[in-house]
């Protein structure tokens, strides 16, 4: 695991969390934004950008927390 200071830590906390809720609404906005360019009555596919943009927030996340968590190179 990286030796982290506080901010560091926190920089990422935000990342992770901005990150993950930028894709969800991204994907929920798009999804309306369809509905509505097809006119469709049911909200078909603004439920489908939500899961859609859920499951890229998820892979954003863990990539990230995955980067964080990586031990660094050691340096000659």
């Amino acid at each position: 695991m990286r030796d982290l200071t506080l901010w560091q830590a926190v920089g990422y906390a935000t990342e992770l969390g901005l990150a993950f809720a930028t894709a969800v609404f991204l994907g929920l906005f798009l999804g309306h934004a369809a509905d509505d360019w097809l006119r469709n009555d049911a909200p078909i596919l603004t439920i489908v950008g939500a899961l859609l943009g859920f499951a890229v927030g998820v892979y954003g996340v863990v990539r990230l927390a995955f980067f964080v968590v990586r031990p660094r190179k050691e340096q000659d």
